[in-house]
C-alpha cells in the first residue's frame, strides 16, 4: 500500500489565504514598533558616555570627565550637540611607556586613536581634550586658538611628558570617520518551537557595519527531529529545516557591552519524511517569515566579539503535516522563536 505525506490543508480558500496575510502584515508592524521604542528609550540619556580602563595609578574616569567639563568653562557635557559613547583602554608597557587606545562614537561615526606618552597623567589628559573636541571643537578650539597640532591620523603618538604640553600637541584631533567594515558571524541556536521538538541549528552571517546600524544576510541549518502522528505513535516524520534572510540591525546601546535590535525577513523550508508506512514519502514545503531579534554582545578583542541572541518569527499561514492514512503529524505555528550563542569578527 502506497502512502505519503500531504503537506497543506487539502484546500486552501481565498479568504484563508487573505486572513494569513493580514496576520503577518499585523505582526511585521508590531516588530518595528517595538524596534523602534526600544531604541528611543535606550537613547536617553547623557550625551557622553565614558568607559575608563586604566591602572589605579591613573587619573579616573571621573577626573576625565571633570577635565573635559573644565575645557568647557564648566559647562555640563550633556548640553552640548552631539552623542559621544567613548571607551578609554590604558596600558604600560615594559619600558614605562604609556599607552591610551580609545575608541570613539560621535552621532554613529566611529573613531580610533592611539597615545603614547611618558606619563598616565599627559595620555589622559590628552584623552580629554579628544573628547572635548569631538563634543564641541569650536568652543575648544577658541579656548586653544594660538596652539598648532599635527594633521589628524588613525595613529597618533604623544611623546611629550609635560601633560598640558601633551594636551597642545592634540588640540586639533576630531575623530576619524570610518566606512561600512564587513563582518561576518557564526551562531550556534536551539530552534524552541518551529519544528515538533527543540532542535539544535547553526547559523552563519556576512554584512556590513557602520557606526551603529548594520546590514547581515543570514542562512541557517537545523538537525532533523522525529515526532510521531497524533493518532499512532508508531508512525510519523522526520523534520529539517533550511532557511536564508536578511536583516537590518542597530546598536540602542553600547558601553563595555551593547545592546542591538534587528527587523527582517526570512525564507524557510522545511522539509519532512514519513516512517512507519510502507513506501513514506518526502516533502518540501516554503514560507515566508518576519523576525525581530534582540542581541547583547560583548567586545572580547579589538575585531572579535561574543555574544547571545534572542529571536521572534511569525509566518502568515501554517502548513499542515499529514501522513496519508494515518493523520496529521504536524502543523507549523504561526510564532516561533529560537535561541542561540555565537562570535562575531569585524574586519
Amino acid at each position: 500500500m502506497y502512502l505519503e505525506i500531504v503537506f497543506g490543508r487539502p484546500s486552501i480558500s481565498l479568504l484563508h489565504k487573505k486572513r494569513g496575510g493580514l496576520r503577518f502584515i499585523v505582526f511585521s508592524t508590531l516588530l518595528g514598533i517595538i524596534a523602534a521604542f526600544s531604541s528611543l528609550a535606550f537613547a536617553e540619556g547623557r550625551a557622553f558616555q565614558l568607559t575608563w580602563q586604566a591602572p589605579s595609578e591613573c587619573p579616573s574616569g571621573a577626573e576625565v570627565e571633570a577635565q573635559i567639563e573644565r575645557l568647557f568653562n564648566g559647562r555640563a557635557t550633556s548640553s552640548a550637540s552631539k552623542r559621544l559613547d567613548a571607551v578609554s583602554t590604558i596600558a604600560r608597557s615594559e619600558r614605562g611607556i604609556w599607552t591610551v587606545r580609545l575608541e570613539t562614537d560621535v552621532d554613529g561615526a566611529h573613531g580610533e586613536r592611539v597615545l603614547q606618552g611618558d606619563t598616565c597623567k599627559a595620555v589622559s589628559s590628552a584623552t580629554a581634550l579628544i573628547l572635548a573636541m569631538a563634543l564641541d571643537p569650536e568652543a575648544v578650539g577658541r579656548a586653544l586658538a594660538a596652539a598648532r597640532a599635527p594633521p589628524a591620523s588613525e595613529e597618533l603618538i604623544v611623546r611629550i611628558p609635560d601633560s598640558t604640553a601633551a594636551v597642545v600637541a592634540v588640540a586639533d584631533v576630531v575623530p576619524a570617520r570610518s566606512p561600512w567594515r564587513p563582518r561576518a558571524s557564526a551562531l550556534a541556536s536551539v530552534l524552541l518551537s518551529i519544528l515538533p521538538r527543540p532542535a539544535a541549528a547553526a547559523a552563519l552571517s556576512l554584512g556590513a557595519g557602520h557606526g551603529r546600524f548594520g546590514i547581515d544576510l543570514t542562512a541557517m541549518a537545523s538537525e532533523q527531529v522525529r515526532a510521531p502522528a497524533m493518532a499512532r505513535g508508531d508512525a510519523g516524520g522526520a523534520f529539517r529545516l533550511l532557511s536564508a534572510g536578511g536583516r537590518l540591525c542597530g546598536d540602542v546601546w553600547r558601553r563595555s557591552w551593547t545592546i542591538g535590535v534587528c527587523a527582517g525577513a526570512r525564507v524557510e523550508r522545511i522539509s519532512a519524511a514519513g516512517f512507519g508506512v510502507t513506501n513514506p514519502d518526502s516533502r518540501t514545503v516554503t514560507t515566508l517569515a518576519g523576525l525581530g531579534t534582540l542581541a547583547i554582545s560583548v567586545p572580547l578583542t579589538r575585531h572579535l566579539s561574543a555574544g547571545i541572541e534572542a529571536e521572534l518569527e511569525g509566518r502568515p499561514y501554517r502548513p499542515r503535516f499529514v501522513l496519508g492514512g494515518v493523520g496529521v503529524v504536524y502543523e507549523t505555528p504561526l510564532l516561533s522563536a529560537s535561541s542561540g550563542v555565537g562570535l562575531r569578527v569585524v574586519f
